[in-house]
Parts: structure tokens; C-alpha cells; sequence
């Protein structure tokens, strides 16, 4: 009976109920797993993992931890970011994170309520501190199809702050094929989604997306695979 609130609200599919594998991989480009491995065995976090489920991501959620990066459908955890809401589902328990491993419980933790702080749509976080620097960080998944994240940061004690910032895709050939952000912004980390299918006639292949402010721009690559 509880198949649909599985799918639907955490948007995963239940695969088995122990991997036997307590060494855990965390994805690039991940907000929760990137450049992390992590430990859930052993002393060094609660010591009570026996089972952990397996499970995989259905879109548009996407996985952030595997039980192996040769076969990334088996999941231990995942994350979603929706118009309504957000949500991190572990399906190891994440008080077993070995602190003698690469990964942290607290630095974890500040990963999750980092990417749940995030409001939806482009309003700058709250309760959180303002960016040192205007940048555009890496979009996530990347490669993606068709929808992906897209991070950047106005600093605090700069002439961007408050300023008119625009957020723009464009193709290979230099033409722009979508408006993300074209506005005012006072300081702060944004987040905005790209879902290339609403953008009609998309094919794969290498985009660009533009930051540009008042007094700069900075230019990153992202990749479409159909």
C-alpha cells in the first residue's frame, strides 16, 4: 500500500533490501556525494548498519550515493528538487557513516540542509552566509537529459550586488536558445532548473551557459545526451 507514496513523493523504486556492500560511492557533481566515499561499518559512526536497501532513482529525482560506480542503478541515496518541494532519502542510515572513512556525519548533514535551505525557483537562501565571490558553479547531473541544476552566487561585497544579473543558454553556434534569469538580484546563492524539453528542437550536444552582471560574465560548458 505503500508503493505509490515510494514513487510518487519520493520518486524511487525499491530494489532489495540489503546490498551487503558497507563501502559507498558518492557521484560527481553531486551536492550531497560528490568527491566523497563513505564508510557504514564499524565503530567510528553508530555501528548499526545490517542491511542496507537498494534502491534507484526515478525521474526527476536523480542518485547522489551508489553501492558501486559500475553499476549506478543500484542507489543508496537520492535527491529531488521540485517546484513544491524538496527532499535527500537516504536508504542506509545516515548515523552509520564511519567518521574514519572520507566522509563526515556532520559535513553530510551540512550538505543535506544545504540543498534543502535552497528555496525553489531563484530566491536567494536564508539563514545562511552571504557568498565572498560572484561565480557560476558546475550544473548538476552533468551530462543530464533533459533537466538540470544550475547554481551561481552574487557576492556580498561586490558592485553585482543588487545589480541586474541574466542567466542565459546558447548553442555551439553562439545563438541563445534559453532565458533562465534576465533581473535584479541582491546578493546571495540562487538555483534554477533547465528542462531542455520545454525548449523546443534541443539536440544533443555541448551548450553554454552565461552568468553575466554589470561588470562581468563567466561562461561554462554543459552537455545534453539524448
Amino acid at each position: 500500500n505503500g508503493i505509490p507514496f515510494f514513487q510518487n513523493y519520493l520518486h524511487a523504486s525499491y530494489l532489495e533490501n540489503n546490498s551487503s556492500d558497507f563501502l559507498l560511492n558518492g557521484l560527481p557533481n553531486d551536492p550531497i556525494g560528490s568527491g566523497q566515499q563513505f564508510v557504514i561499518l564499524g565503530s567510528g559512526g553508530a555501528n548499526n548498519q545490517n542491511s542496507p536497501d537498494v534502491i534507484t532513482a526515478q525521474p526527476p529525482a536523480v542518485p547522489s550515493v551508489v553501492y558501486d560506480l559500475s553499476a549506478t542503478e543500484r542507489q543508496a541515496a537520492i535527491h529531488y528538487i521540485g517546484s513544491d518541494y524538496r527532499l535527500v532519502y537516504f536508504a542506509f542510515g545516515w548515523e552509520g557513516i564511519n567518521d574514519f572513512g572520507e566522509a563526515k556525519r556532520k559535513e553530510v548533514m551540512e550538505r543535506v540542509l544545504n540543498l534543502l535551505d535552497q528555496p525553489t525557483g531563484i530566491s536567494p537562501s536564508s539563514g545562511v552566509a552571504l557568498p565572498q565571490k560572484t561565480q557560476l558553479l558546475p550544473n548538476y547531473p552533468n551530462p543530464f537529459n533533459p533537466v538540470t541544476h544550475i547554481r551561481f552566487q552574487i557576492a556580498r561585497f561586490s558592485r553585482e550586488a543588487g545589480g541586474f544579473v541574466s542567466l542565459k543558454v546558447y548553442d555551439p553556434l553562439g545563438r541563445e536558445v534559453a532565458t533562465l534569469v534576465n533581473k535584479r538580484l541582491p546578493a546571495g546563492s540562487y538555483e534554477v532548473e533547465w528542462n531542455a524539453s520545454r525548449t523546443g528542437g534541443m539536440a544533443s550536444g555541448v551548450y553554454y551557459l552565461r552568468l553575466k552582471t554589470e561588470n562581468s560574465q563567466q561562461i561554462r560548458k554543459i552537455l545534453l545526451i539524448k
